[in-house]
């Protein structure tokens, strides 16, 4: 088959949804995030075991899904004395006949006495591969004992076209934001600087992304970062370029956040 005009007439029924998608993946990416309408989809807990999702539009995998109605999802009693994160999640299902499915629910974590709880597997998948399942995390949500603390947003919020400044150099760019960890990195005056914090009550965490190797110093090494409280020790470490390791692991030995900007210079800037 030829070339198929998309957006025109044919006088009849022809647009698909995978169309749709890859012109959406063109102009935004492959991105998972929600968009600056209705009400962005906030979250609130009504109860310890009810949390209301508010109106929004969100991407997922170049699908847009909307919700035009607040509504609530039942959130599991929690267990004094442990930790659990329960994720609220967008799930995408293929029926048979090739028909699309959205829905939203609570994965359950598993409780925790020591330590930090971990958040709960889920299958990620990939729409625009032809993952006929595939999940978004939209919110985590803390429960420490039998109490349910604030929902943590997991996604990004997506900037409208023509929000961004001519000079993109001054841009930051977010290697990791969810909640406990933030890090992200920009490129001013031949140096690079890294923007980290990591919440309190978080000993260590190590970023899923990595940065891009020719962003890497010439030498591995710790750097220090600020503390809240207490004249303890926060650190991060970064590696090498070259060595094949671009994850930011995040150290902190205080009972508050700790954060700081450390400027580092790349190997191949050098």
């Amino acid at each position: 088959m030829a070339f198929d005009g998309v957006i025109s007439f044919q006088g009849k029924d022809h647009i698909t949804a995978p169309q749709i998608g890859r012109l959406i993946a063109g102009v935004a990416g492959s991105v998972r995030g929600i968009l600056q309408t209705q009400n962005q989809i906030k979250a609130a807990m009504q109860t310890a075991n009810r949390v209301r999702i508010d109106t929004g539009d969100v991407l997922f995998d170049a699908r847009m899904v909307t919700n035009e109605e607040p509504f609530e999802l039942n959130v599991a009693n929690g267990r004094a004395g442990y930790k659990r994160n329960d994720l609220v999640v967008l799930k995408y299902s293929k029926q048979v006949g090739g028909v699309e499915k959205f829905t939203c629910e609570v994965i359950q974590g598993t409780p925790t006495n020591q330590g930090n709880p971990v958040d709960p597997t889920y299958v990620k998948g990939d729409i625009l591969s032809g993952s006929t399942t595939a999940c978004m995390p939209i919110y985590r949500l803390p429960i420490n004992g039998i109490t349910v603390g604030e929902p943590v947003s997991l996604l990004p919020t997506i900037k409208v076209l023509g929000e961004e400044k001519e000079d993109t150099s001054k841009h930051w760019t977010t290697l990791q934001d969810d909640g406990a960890c933030r890090v992200r990195y920009c490129i001013r005056g031949g140096m690079m600087y890294l923007d980290c914090y990591l919440a309190a009550g978080y000993s260590t965490r190590t970023t899923t992304a990595e940065m891009p190797d020719d962003l890497l110093p010439a030498i591995e090494g710790y750097y220090p970062l600020g503390t809240q409280r207490e004249n303890s020790t926060a650190k991060i470490w970064i590696g090498a370029a070259g060595a094949g390791d671009g994850h930011i692991y995040l150290y902190n030995y205080s009972s508050g956040y700790a954060t700081g900007i450390i400027p580092i210079l790349p190997k191949s800037m050098e």
